[in-house]
């Protein structure tokens, strides 16, 4: 079976955003600071007892790392997977198999390595990893929270700092866990506002990041809070190192320098590298429509929806849903006539030489 010629690039009329280096850093910068804190946090936990509060700095600090080396995107990177998981998608919809295609070589030469596969998972959701370690994270201070509330209580001692754990881990998983579970709506991207018709819903679903960053400035209050009743503590002439404040304090302080940062990103990679430019969408729309192309006729037209609606929901794509059919629907009239065009000559050839 003959693979059908690629048609004519598809004039795009979207421009590729241009990102700053602070742009494309800053999830890794925050990441930094939150490491800062945490490890600060992780210290402090290792002169408590409290097995969830040394579980906490330790979750805390690995989701701060995940951010701080995997957190800066790659556009070749999001492109190359986008480029892949696109071959993936049309080639299993695809009925008729064809080694030739394009989708069936890019498969082919796709590195499905563990390493490999980890590494694509951690730079493109290092964002929903983070947030999903420093989810569990709050419900371990939370818990550690709980447990020194009644065991000072107990002893009669001053309950600042164990109210002050139970409302930052209260607060913290709160926000934490509606940031990872809201998902990110590229196509709310510099039209929602707290003042639009969207609301602040619209500007929630934006960038989700800003109920981590926005929302975590309260829960420092909470910290700043455990960390004066452990100051409090430390006057105390049997204070010992629990009641060191000065770790604390130090995470209060880097962690509020951070969410002022975290604010401001994505928490999908994907949604931090700006639009593809004219060239790879062409490269990635042709892929798919030579797949389509060479499917029978009236499986078509209901692939050719597929394929645009799979593309519409990757915010790195220029264009509506409409757009891209209509794309897509005419590489696939371009190649097919091509390709009738060439069957019909060779058939002609054929007859030629019969003759």
């Amino acid at each position: 079976m003959e693979t059908p010629p690629a048609p004519t690039q598809t004039q795009n009329t979207a421009s590729p955003a241009t990102l700053s280096a602070y742009e494309k850093n800053k999830l890794s910068i925050a990441g930094a600071l939150n490491a800062i804190g945490d490890v600060g946090l992780l210290i402090d936990g290792f002169g408590s007892k409290s097995i969830p509060f040394k579980l906490a700095g330790w979750l805390y600090t690995a989701g701060a790392l995940v951010v701080t080396f995997f957190g800066t995107p790659n556009k070749g990177e999001q492109v190359r997977d986008l480029w892949e998981r696109s071959a993936e998608f049309i080639q299993s919809k695809a009925t008729t198999k064809n080694p030739d295609l394009k989708s069936a070589e890019v498969l082919q030469k796709r590195d499905t390595g563990v390493l490999a596969t980890v590494n694509r998972a951690m730079r493109r959701y290092s964002g929903q990893i983070m947030l999903a370690l420093y989810t569990l994270g709050a419900g371990a201070m939370l818990t550690h929270g709980i447990n020194s509330y009644q065991r000072d209580k107990a002893a009669g001692k001053d309950l600042t700092e164990a109210k002050g754990t139970i409302g930052y881990g209260i607060a913290s998983l709160t926000i934490k866990a509606l940031s990872l579970g809201i998902k990110e709506d590229a196509s709310q991207e510099k039209k929602a506002s707290p003042r639009s018709a969207d609301g602040i819903i619209g500007w929630f679903k934006e960038k989700p990041m800003r109920i981590f960053g926005y929302g975590s400035l309260i829960t420092e209050t909470m910290m700043g809070w455990r960390t004066y009743g452990k100051y409090k503590k430390s006057l105390l002439p049997d204070s010992g190192d629990t009641s060191n404040y000065v770790w604390s304090a130090l995470t209060t302080g880097s962690y509020a320098l951070s969410d002022l940062v975290i604010a401001s990103t994505n928490k999908d990679a994907a949604n931090a590298v700006g639009k593809l430019s004219e060239t790879a969408q062409d490269k990635i729309e042709n892929m798919m429509a030579q797949t389509i192309a060479a499917q029978p006729l009236d499986k078509q037209e209901q692939l050719t929806q597929e394929a645009a609606q799979f593309l519409r929901r990757e915010s790195t794509v220029n264009g509506t849903a409409e757009q891209l059919q209509a794309s897509l629907s005419a590489r696939v009239q371009k190649m097919s006539d091509a390709w009738t065009d060439r069957g019909t000559a060779e058939s002609i050839a054929t007859e030629a030489q019969r003759a």
